[in-house]
């Protein structure tokens, strides 16, 4: 346990002493505000509310339980860091192990004050707010546009614009006001993220070392999965992308998304496993025969 050196003083936390329970105080000016409890590495309790009588039964607070084994994992380093090291405050450091994650389809950063500097992220949001609001407003004004706020993205549609190519072009104009962004195609739309935001091929390696999975296999057909495609990683990854792509980082493709159940009963055929297992695997013409050099 980590706690205020103020308050050490406490009766609870003298029985808690007494009791073999280990309490590292801060020793520092600053207070000790970040209050958090991480629950078998895979939960985070945290929020405004004191772990005290008044501050559960009687104050105005709320109490946020997240369930992430990688928030756990980065709230358990910034533990370790006063716990274990005694480093309190800005000499804490960064070590958060996701600095960057993403919970149920949601992108979370996890930053810690002081030592993360948080406010350089917060000044940069400010600052790109007034270039977001002006976007906003001149991309409204393009016909057949239709802009999805994701949250910490957008995405510009542009489907049923009568002249996309024109469209397209004053998308392009709009977004530059923005700032340095990265401009994500697809089919008929464009995705604005931040720069450095998670994409898809950080999401893959962060399942596979959760997993403890040394090959995959990734099957895609969206410009966002050429994050995928573009990792570098001969005998670890077979890329495969729905529908032939010169421009494509993938090292195969399909012809269409109803070669896929092939592609999967192909693999579980090749699965070692008994004989008459594997004889039971449909005989049609399996997308492993039809896979293309992309």
């Amino acid at each position: 346990m980590v706690m205020e050196s103020d308050n050490m003083d406490n009766r609870e936390i003298r029985d808690l002493l007494d009791n073999d329970i280990q309490i590292v105080g801060d020793q520092q000016e600053g207070l000790m505000h970040d209050k958090f409890i991480i629950i078998d590495r895979s939960e985070v309790w945290t929020g405004s509310m004191n772990y005290t009588g008044s501050g559960v039964y009687a104050d105005n607070n709320c109490m946020i339980r997240i369930l992430s084994d990688e928030l756990a994992e980065a709230y358990e380093a910034e533990f370790a860091e006063m716990f274990e090291d005694d480093h309190f405050g800005p000499q804490g450091g960064v070590s958060d192990p996701f600095p960057a994650i993403e919970i149920h389809g949601t992108s979370v950063e996890v930053r810690f004050a002081p030592d993360d500097r948080p406010e350089a992220l917060l000044v940069n949001l400010l600052d790109t707010a007034p270039a977001y609001g002006a976007s906003e407003e001149r991309l409204g004004r393009i016909q057949g546009v239709t802009i999805e706020d994701k949250g910490l993205s957008l995405a510009v549609h542009y489907r049923r614009a009568p002249e996309k190519k024109k469209a397209r072009a004053r998308i392009l104009e709009a977004t530059a006001a923005l700032g340095p962004v990265r401009l994500v195609g697809g089919k008929q739309v464009l995705n604005v993220l931040p720069v450095g935001a998670p994409h898809k091929g950080l999401a893959l390696e962060r399942a596979r070392a959760r997993l403890g999975c040394d090959t995959a296999v990734y099957v895609g057909d969206d410009e966002t999965d050429e994050d995928v495609f573009a990792l570098d990683q001969p005998g670890q990854l077979l890329s495969i992308r729905v529908g032939r792509k010169k421009s494509s980082s993938a090292a195969y493709c399909i012809r269409g998304q109803v070669e896929i159940d092939a592609l999967l009963r192909s693999l579980l055929a090749f699965r070692p496993g008994p004989a008459a297992a594997r004889a039971e695997a449909p005989r049609e013409a399996g997308a492993a025969q039809a896979l293309a050099a992309a």
